[in-house]
Order: C-alpha cells, then sequence, then structure tokens
C-alpha cells in the first residue's frame, strides 16, 4: 500500500514559519496583528502552534508579510 502524501503541514511547521517570516521582516507580534487585521492573541497562539489559520487567515498573513 502506498502512503499519500500529506499536503498540509503540522500545525507546529507553520507556526514556525510564520514566527520565522515575521521575525525576519521586523515586525512585531501587534505589528502583524493589525497588518493581517488579525487579533493579537490569536496570531499570538497561531505562532505558538495552537490553533490552526484558516485559508482566509493564511491569505491576509501572506498579504501583510510580502
Amino acid at each position: 500500500m502506498l502512503e499519500q502524501a500529506n499536503p498540509t503541514p503540522p500545525p507546529a511547521a507553520l507556526a514556525g514559519q510564520i514566527r520565522a517570516l515575521r521575525t525576519a521582516r521586523g515586525l512585531t507580534l501587534g505589528a502583524l496583528a493589525e497588518a493581517a487585521g488579525l487579533d493579537k492573541g490569536f496570531l499570538s497562539r497561531l505562532e505558538r502552534g495552537q490553533k490552526s489559520p484558516s485559508i482566509a487567515t493564511l491569505l491576509r498573513l501572506a498579504a501583510a508579510l510580502s
């Protein structure tokens, strides 16, 4: 039996990528949250892998980080 590739990264992997992008751009948690229109607490939990983002949230973060 062939294993299927999991196209969705685990929350912890995604969380690390979001944090790395934010810090590489010199943004604070509050600045990114404001730019993406997200709650600072939610973004904090997202970066710690405690929450999984929706596609809409990922699109907002991508726009704010680019």
